[in-house]
């Protein structure tokens, strides 16, 4: 099966990383847990995860949630996509709403209905911080899908209209990252590395098995 992630070139990565700029503080109060429900936090980056189709961000994220108090329901729900039953005691379904729509839209025009709601329900302020956890969460898995591509190389199918300069500067960048996540991840599960690998081939091995639909665009 041809490689169909979306993945990063370059100038696409440089792009979005820098219009996350303006929103550092947001990004620091979202990571905190001052400004959003460190719960919630991790369903929307789950849910986009999950969107992006990146299986490194949706076992590394699945794994914090559990650390805040997502129940095993509520990730349950989250991996069928039925997002208005993920946690209907808190009512964080219009929130995930939001946040696929806005990734599955690439950050373009969402449905006015749905933004409409979401800013009655909870106000604007609401709004834009599901709206930077999501682009955070995006930024990543889109790296990450394009590690998968590099891989995809490797193995003799690279993906479509992907460069291999590309490929390997932003696996660079995103190794960095990767090795911190693991560190926190063999914490948080009381695994070593090799324990953790196990874990993680086994997860992406199911979610091969399950079939979930991935978008066929690049992002640029």
């Amino acid at each position: 099966m041809a490689f169909r992630k979306r993945i990063y070139d370059v100038k696409g990565f440089v792009s979005d990383a820098a219009a996350l700029m303006p929103r550092l503080a947001e990004i620091k109060a979202i990571q905190s847990g001052s400004s959003i429900e460190p719960a919630l936090r991790e369903e929307i980056m789950v849910t986009v995860a999950r969107a992006n189709e990146c299986r490194y961000c949706i076992f590394a994220h699945e794994t914090a949630a559990r650390e805040v108090g997502v129940t095993e329901h509520t990730l349950g729900s989250l991996a069928g996509g039925r997002l208005e039953s993920a946690d209907p005691e808190r009512g964080s379904g219009l929130s995930l709403a939001y946040a696929r729509a806005l990734a599955e839209s690439r950050f373009g025009p969402v449905d006015p209905a749905l933004e409409a709601e979401i800013v009655a329900v909870h106000g604007d302020d609401h709004r834009r911080l599901v709206e930077t956890t999501a682009r955070v969460m995006s930024v990543m898995n889109l790296a990450g899908n394009t590690v998968d591509a590099l891989l995809s190389r490797l193995g003799g199918e690279p993906a479509p209209d992907s460069r291999l300069c590309d490929e390997l500067a932003l696996t660079v960048l995103w190794l960095g990252g990767a090795a911190l996540t693991s560190l926190n991840l063999m914490r948080a599960r009381h695994e070593g590395p090799l324990s953790l690998l196990g874990a993680f081939l086994a997860f992406s091995s199911g979610l091969e098995s399950t079939g979930l639909p991935v978008p066929a665009a690049r992002e640029t």
